[in-house]
């Protein structure tokens, strides 16, 4: 079915509050809870690093880090690098990306170049604007790169 545009139909105006982007493989959702509906809306940005630590050697069991990110509202926009410990940036995991209330990264222990990184512990940092507010939320995460012994 293809819809046409009617400019005789009067529109209300995109409000920021209830329109977000949608995960969704046909685009929007009209008319449905949006793919990326959250009951919960934590009170902060809410961190979840699955498994931690990981080991990417290719042997098939903990090869890539899950990083769940949860905003305290409908939508925002995120930032997302990864440091090693003496502070240099190794890997932009989000840059200005618009997301939903709930949004999954994936590092698989590689850097901008796809080098696999050293063992040890790496710096995850998380900034997320959320454009209703206009506030800035920051998190910090330690995520640990192992290998099998």
């Amino acid at each position: 079915m293809i819809l046409f545009w009617n400019p005789l139909v009067n529109f209300e105006p995109f409000d920021e509050v209830t329109w977000g982007p949608s995960a969704a493989i046909h685009g929007g959702t009209p008319g449905e809870k949006n793919t990326l509906f959250s009951q919960l809306i934590p009170q902060r940005l809410h961190v979840d690093i699955h498994p931690n630590p990981f080991s990417p050697d290719g042997d098939g069991q903990n090869d890539a880090c899950l990083i769940t990110v949860q905003l305290p509202a409908a939508h925002g926009v995120l930032y997302a690098v990864l440091f090693d410990i003496k502070g240099r940036s190794l890997r932009t995991l989000a840059n200005q990306a618009p997301i939903g209330s709930r949004h999954t990264l994936f590092w698989y222990g590689i850097d901008e170049q796809g080098h696999l990184l050293p063992m040890g512990p790496y710096i995850l940092y998380l900034e997320s604007l959320i454009s209703t507010s206009q506030e800035v939320i920051v998190s910090k995460q330690v995520i640990i790169l192992a290998r099998s012994l």
